[in-house]
């Protein structure tokens, strides 16, 4: 009786041969650079720009381009993101109808006391590619004891 309960453990136990492929990676926008991003989304409009979310509080858009060597500040917020470490601009997500309504959130960490902000914005009226940091409508804020784990 005990072989017979050893022996599927032991099939269970036995090497396995894993099949290996071979990863290539190309860098997909040579002619840029970026400190500290922490995301990166598609424009849901149709534009086929991609924006770039830098922890500092800082987002850039440009074209999806590979030859592209020119990005545009899109929202500059720095001045109100807490950043190092676990801590900054951490996201960047579309509202579903941002084609029409130019609505987009952010989540960032805060100072004052330490906290999570979620918040909207809006793009401005006469440029698609510049977000109007004065349009915030704050979302939600969430006190964060610790200076870690706050995305």
């Amino acid at each position: 009786m005990d072989k017979l309960l050893t022996s599927p453990i032991l099939l269970l136990l036995l090497p396995f041969s894993i099949a290996t492929s071979q990863v290539n990676i190309e860098v997909a926008f040579p002619n840029l650079s970026f400190t500290r991003p922490v995301d990166l989304q598609h424009s849901p409009d149709g534009s086929d720009r991609l924006f770039v979310v830098r922890q500092q509080g800082y987002i850039y858009v440009f074209e999806n381009d590979p030859e592209v060597t020119q990005t545009t500040l899109f929202l500059d917020i720095h001045n109100r993101v807490n950043y190092g470490g676990e801590k900054g601009l951490l996201g960047l997500a579309f509202h579903p109808d941002y084609a029409s309504n130019g609505y987009f959130f952010v989540n960032y960490t805060a100072s004052g006391p330490l906290r999570t902000v979620v918040s909207r914005f809006q793009v401005t009226a006469d440029d698609p590619d510049v977000g109007d940091d004065l349009s915030e409508q704050i979302i939600i804020e969430i006190n964060q004891p610790f200076t870690n784990h706050n995305g």
